[in-house]
Formats: structure tokens, sequence, C-alpha cells
């Protein structure tokens, strides 16, 4: 084998390991407990502290895959993580119940108390939990730039630079 393929298998199994690494905390992050029912601006008192796993959807839904071919990093995960991430805005327009309903049993509360919670997110939005950037931004950096360039000879530029997320359903 080539010094060439020697490196290169090194590189792909540090992006390998290290994308295994920042899905564990994510998900990490998501069994934290964050303040609800303060609103989009948090102008609101807090109902109480809670973790972001309700049915487990998005939770399970979050994998890393790296492809060789590309050297391009993947994390995937729900669709909706943007928005559990970032929150929602006031806004003229409820949000859809279905979900609310399935996500209000789950959390022990009634059906029925889904319109009134989507009529709560239209009026005041919610703040967003944002699981994924203090993952992105502080956590990841920390935990990675030393490995990246001790462990496996990457900088951590060259790291940011193949690393790319995408939504499925």
């Amino acid at each position: 084998m080539s010094d060439f393929n020697l490196i290169l298998d090194k590189n792909n199994e540090a992006m390998v390991a290290i994308g295994n690494r920042f899905v564990e905390i994510i998900k990490a992050s998501l069994r934290q407990d964050y303040p609800f029912g303060m609103g989009y601006n948090k102008k609101r008192q807090s109902f109480g502290m809670s973790n972001k796993i309700a049915s487990g959807n998005l939770y399970n839904s979050i994998e890393s895959n790296f492809d060789p071919a590309t050297q391009v990093l993947t994390i995937e995960m729900a669709y909706y993580w943007f928005w559990v991430n970032r929150g929602r805005k006031p806004s003229d327009k409820m949000p859809p119940i279905e979900p609310i309903k399935r996500w209000a049993v789950i959390r022990g509360l009634p059906e029925g108390a889904a319109w009134g919670i989507a009529k709560n997110i239209q009026k005041f939005g919610y703040a967003g939990s944002q699981f994924f950037d203090t993952v992105a931004t502080d956590k990841l950096i920390e935990e990675f730039e030393t490995e990246l360039t001790e462990k496996w000879g990457i900088g951590i530029d060259d790291f940011f630079n193949t690393f790319t997320i995408n939504e499925n359903q």
C-alpha cells in the first residue's frame, strides 16, 4: 500500500470517528433540559424545563455518513431539527395541529390541548433550544481541535470545509 493510500485511509477513519462522535454530542445536547413556554423573544416566564426528546424521532434520526470518494462528512437528522434548534417567530398563521397533538399526548397532555398550544405558538412563537448551534460552535471545536491535529493530522478548517447537514424525513 502506498503512503498516499495510508494517509487517505487515516483521513477516512478520522472522519468516520469524528462524525460518530459528533452524533453522540448532538444526542447528548437533545437530552439536556431546556426552558419552555417563554415565546420566541423570551419575554415570558418559562413554564418549566424539559429535554427535546418526545417521540424520539429527531433523536433517532441523527446519523453521520462519510463519503470517501468526495471526502464529505454529512450529518443527517429529521427535517424539523431546524425548528427545534432555532424556534419559531410569532406569525399570522397557526402551526400544523397534528404534530402538536402527537407531541402533547407523548408529553402526557390531553390531545385537546394542541389547539391552545398552537394558538400560543402563533401568538408568541417559541424559543429554540439552540441544541445544535451550541454543539457546532463550542463543544465540537473544543473537543475536536486538538484531536484533529494531533491524532489525525487534519486541521479544523479542513474538517469544516467537508462538513454538511442534510435533512431526512
